[in-house]
């Protein structure tokens, strides 16, 4: 994951079905050009919420299937109020 640090003009990520944590999250800090993220299927949390609102270039965030509860996604559409989330 590592490797992900240093590309900074990531538009699209999909870590759907893998074993992405909220800390490996943290790996794309550095990545403000993400307009698609898809997380479907993940163990992410609320604790990745915070994370995800630094994205402000998101269009689409998918967060089915995630522990992200539904005030977690209320937070977060009120920050990204141009991504489309679907949860």
């Amino acid at each position: 994951m590592a490797h992900f640090a240093q590309a900074k003009k990531l538009r699209w990520v999909d870590l759907a079905g893998t074993r992405i944590t909220d800390a490996g999250l943290a790996t794309f800090d550095g990545c403000k050009t993400l307009s698609l993220l898809f997380l479907a299927d993940t163990a992410i949390n609320d604790a990745t919420v915070d994370q995800l609102q630094q994205f402000t270039k998101l269009e689409r965030l998918d967060l089915r299937n995630t522990k992200v509860s539904a005030e977690g996604v209320a937070r977060l559409r009120a920050a990204l109020p141009r991504c489309c989330i679907e949860y």
